[in-house]
């Protein structure tokens, strides 16, 4: 029987150090505490059908089982475990999988202290399930705690009479609060690879620090009881693994207990979810601190951190783990021997899935009393099997001595199966294999994609979204990595199999936005790893005092080259649809590096490009303008240059020149090599323009700025109007 229950937990505020996660609210959900898990059932005389259809099924919280009687009208008895009596006031009624005619029609409701005297408290007449496996709610008036609550039924017609399940609540709440620890290190990359990233949830986030050993300690504010945990890699560079550490607990932050040690541990994949057992603590702490070595290099990282902890929300799940060989030769021994510890492995396996398929326990609506795991000497790989309280799941021994006879490690493809197989056994499938088979396969092989036990790098482009298994699998992970977080879950629950609904693909649009060949062929450009090739001949050209222009080959791609990214001095600057670009925005007289690299629409990157220097001009290299005027110039007249390169303005004061002492007048000007300027001088207005001697309009005056210092004297022969 899955039980259901809360767990209280609190957080407590403390002092923060250096390195320290920022706060993060809990994630707590509320629901209805059923009071009906793990009582005495009784059933009236002849009415207690065998199993797997007895009156245990009523109440054991598996939507899929039932109870089935030969009789049109029967009763059945709950009494509450302990002699605890509550004040029922709320109860829901689930039909069960087939014939209609079987469902409960009308019933009374009735309570009791003793078994022996009744009180009705809830009478239904004419009631219809309109779909099968259909939940419907009552609610009623009582405040009197009864022992005994007792359901008086009849049928719609026909001989028998069938129910799936009933619930008894008293209005009491229950909260799921998952713990959320302060987080200290030795160091961290903030804020993109902080401390925060080690435990949020996902390992598409990682902690980075830029040593090869350090420590991560986590302060949970109370004290929890551990008995395992869960390191998985991050996104690249497989030398950065922890390699070696020690787990540490402590109750006041000082005084550390050894919990855990390991040396020499691999990641095979990245993101893999490697787990640890600790079954001999019995110890509860406050603090888990760990410290840790890389396998090389002088980066430290991890993608997530998890705890399993008696006390947490998914320790509720906990079905009857029964491991069987029925191959007595060298290739049945193979399981054991790289799972060793098959019940207590399994059942962390069952409680993460769960963790993926659903948001709490409370969500789950099926699940077996009891999980066989076996091993027989059969074709194939592996299958899931069984009723609804009892589930097999069979693996072949061939099949794990071949991969044993190859390089694949053969615990780590035992711990994919069982993430693909076990989930079958808890996730949703809307009653419609036949239809949607694939869907199916594709969201077991989605939960062992996200687990790392699939490598989601490995993946090629090609086939359909409805192939099915690893195609459709990674499919699915990747929408909830990048398109929805969130999306497995939610997809699990759009296949539940007691909503009267059938599952259809608009599930897609619904749950991103997007139809799903919308996402399918994004999805597809993802798996596009080629990079395009590097950009070739760059060159710089057309260098002024805060400009550079550059130009490169083109890079060639298998599906297109969709831009470059141009670097200055190492730093990205912007990105160029075509092979050209002008940096600009530069200070004068000041050396930089520049390369450029090619990226493809899939995101893939090219290396960097020859990289080639250039020198802007330097401030020095400027054009001066010395300017002689006309003895009968006022002695506070300002003179301004109108040019081709101010748009003409006769009185622009970004070109007024300055008055030198002997009454000459000077400007410098920071103008690209290369251009040619027309000008006249004026004296801030068209109308006192210089001329000639004989005060007749001048021809434009001309210079070409050659990119060399110039120094050029000037004489205004006459103001037009003097």
């Amino acid at each position: 029987m899955m039980k259901k229950f809360l767990t209280a937990m609190t957080v407590l505020s403390v002092l923060l150090s250096i390195f320290v996660v920022p706060d993060k609210s809990q994630a707590a959900s509320n629901y209805l505490i059923n009071r009906a898990t793990d009582g005495t059932v009784t059933a009236g005389e002849n009415q207690s059908s065998d199993p797997p259809e007895n009156k245990e099924n009523v109440f054991d919280g598996n939507a899929f089982s039932k109870w089935f009687v030969n009789q049109p009208s029967v009763w059945i008895q709950y009494q509450f475990s302990g002699n605890q009596a509550y004040a029922i006031n709320h109860y829901t009624i689930r039909a069960a999988n087939d014939y209609p005619e079987r469902d409960p029609r009308s019933w009374t409701l009735k309570g009791s202290n003793d078994g022996v005297n009744w009180t009705p408290l809830d009478t239904r007449d004419s009631q219809d399930f309109t779909y099968r496996y259909q939940i419907r709610d009552y609610t009623f008036s009582n405040s009197t705690p009864y022992n005994y609550y007792r359901f008086d039924i009849e049928n719609h017609s026909g001989q028998s009479l069938q129910l799936a399940e009933i619930e008894l609540f008293d209005g009491t709440q229950g909260e799921y609060t998952d713990l959320q620890p302060t987080i200290t290190a030795s160091g961290e990359n903030a804020p993109h690879e902080g401390i925060a990233q080690v435990y949020d949830g996902t390992s598409t986030t990682k902690w980075l620090t830029f040593e090869n050993s350090g420590f991560l300690q986590f302060d949970f504010g109370q004290a929890i009881t551990l008995d395992g945990y869960a390191i998985t890699s991050a996104n690249d560079a497989s030398e950065r693994d922890p390699k070696s550490w020690t787990l540490l607990a402590s109750n006041d932050g000082s005084s550390w207990t050894t919990l855990d040690s390991k040396t020499d541990e691999n990641f095979d994949r990245r993101h893999q979810r490697n787990y640890y057992l600790l079954t001999g603590n019995q110890t509860s702490y406050r603090y888990y601190k760990f410290n840790l070595q890389n396998h090389s290099g002088n980066i430290l990282q991890i993608g997530e951190i998890e705890f399993s902890y008696k006390e947490d929300k998914w320790h509720a799940i906990a079905p009857a783990i029964v491991f069987k060989n029925y191959d007595p030769t060298s290739k049945g021994a193979l399981f054991e021997q790289a799972l060793p510890n098959v019940q207590e492995e399994a059942m962390a396996i069952v409680r993460k899935l769960c963790s993926i398929l659903y948001e709490n326990p409370n969500d789950i609506r099926l699940g077996p009393k009891v999980i066989r795991i076996s091993i027989r000497d059969m074709d194939g790989v592996a299958h899931a099997s069984g009723n609804s309280t009892e589930k097999e799941v069979t693996i072949s021994s061939r099949y794990l001595e071949a991969v044993n006879n190859s390089s694949t490690p053969l615990r780590r493809e035992i711990i994919g199966i069982l993430y693909h197989e076990l989930t079958h056994v808890y996730q949703y499938d809307d009653n419609a294999y036949g239809q949607i088979g694939y869907l199916i396969e594709g969201m077991a092989d989605a939960v062992r994609f996200e687990v790392g036990y699939h490598d989601r790098y490995a993946q090629t482009a090609g086939g359909t979204w409805q192939d099915g298994y690893g195609r459709t699998g990674d499919f699915i992970r990747w929408i909830d990595e990048h398109k929805h977080h969130g999306f497995i879950r939610e997809m699990n629950a759009s296949l539940d199999p007691f909503d009267g609904t059938s599952w259809n693909e608009s599930i897609f649009q619904q749950l991103t936005g997007e139809n799903v060949l919308s996402l399918w062929n994004q999805y597809q450009a993802s798996l596009d790893h080629s990079s395009p090739t590097i950009p070739q001949e760059l060159t710089a050209s057309n260098v002024t005092q805060s400009s550079v222009n550059l130009s490169w080959s083109a890079s060639t791609d298998n599906a297109g080259v969709a831009g470059y990214d141009v670097f200055v001095n190492g730093v990205k600057v912007g990105s160029s649809s075509s092979t050209d670009y002008t940096v600009d925005g530069l200070t004068a007289g000041t050396t930089y590096t520049f390369s450029v690299a090619a990226f493809d629409a899939s995101g893939n990157v090219s290396a960097l490009s020859n990289t080639i220097t250039a020198t802007t001009l330097a401030l020095n290299d400027a054009v001066i303008l010395n300017v002689s005027v006309p003895s009968n110039t006022p002695s506070n007249a300002a003179v301004y240059l109108a040019a081709n390169i101010n748009n003409w303005n006769a009185g622009d004061d970004n070109y007024r020149l300055s008055k030198n002492s002997d009454g000459t007048y000077r400007i410098e000007l920071n103008v690209p090599a290369g251009t040619t300027v027309e000008f006249k001088l004026t004296r801030g207005t068209w109308g006192n323009v210089e001329a000639n001697s004989n005060g007749t309009d001048i021809a434009n005056r001309t210079l070409l700025i050659t990119g060399e210092p110039q120094n050029v004297n000037l004489t205004v022969q006459k103001w037009i109007d003097l």
